[in-house]
């Protein structure tokens, strides 16, 4: 007896992601009409009327650019900072965003999303006037450093009160690099707070781990102006 075989390929269709624009760089969401790839990217399935929209599917995979190589899982608020589907119905959000609005969005580094920035706090940040990039992250060694809360905005006025909170399970201390005087985040637990009126200049937030407590690894960086 045939037994079916089923695939545990996970699997989501978007009807016409333009496939025959390029989004211009950086934009991850970039692709050309036959850009394909098996996982963690989209795959073209052409039409077979050439007037009619390609069908592009997204495949769950394990590559880590961007957002995990998690599509399939990723909510439509936030794959909608690197894909557009032509047909607004598809984008699966509550307010969806025209192919111009999408063109010119910022960039937004997947770390953010896995360090646990909300997609609120970003649309804030955008919306502020001035708003030109996000913070600048940094690869680091700790697996369980999160963000409370943080500017998310790479500008930030010198002389005004800045705070910041995260929480990690395995940086021993958190400290501010801005100005000369390094200024350390005091410590609860596992959440690190500072508030502090920041210099012109770089503001770097590095961390120690409890087995290296002599080297700092930088997390996050910030253009004081």
């Amino acid at each position: 007896m045939k037994k079916a075989i089923i695939s545990a390929l996970l699997v989501l269709a978007i009807a016409g992601c333009k496939a025959t624009k390029t989004y211009p760089d950086p934009l991850p969401g970039s692709h050309s009409a036959d850009y394909s790839s098996v996982f963690g990217r989209l795959q073209r399935i052409a039409p077979k009327n050439p007037d009619n929209p390609s069908i592009w599917v997204v495949r769950f995979g394990l590559g880590s650019e961007p957002y995990g190589g998690q599509f399939a899982l990723t909510p439509p608020e936030k794959l909608i900072f690197s894909h557009c589907p032509q047909d607004p119905q598809w984008q699966l959000t509550d307010a969806p965003l025209t192919q111009q609005q999408f063109v010119q969005q910022p960039r937004v580094p997947h770390e953010l999303f896995d360090m646990g920035v909300a997609v609120p706090d970003l649309r804030a940040a955008m919306s502020t006037p001035g708003f030109k990039d996000f913070v600048k992250f940094y690869s680091h060694p700790s697996t369980s450093t999160f963000i409370v809360a943080v500017p998310v905005a790479l500008y930030l006025q010198a002389g005004t009160p800045q705070t910041f909170e995260m929480k990690s399970d395995d940086y021993a201390a958190i400290t501010l690099y801005n100005g000369v005087k390094p200024q350390p985040f005091q410590k609860e637990g596992n959440v690190f707070r500072l508030t502090a009126n920041l210099q012109r200049g770089p503001a770097k937030i590095a961390g120690t781990l409890k087995d290296e407590p002599s080297r700092y690894h930088t997390i996050l960086e910030y253009s004081v102006k």
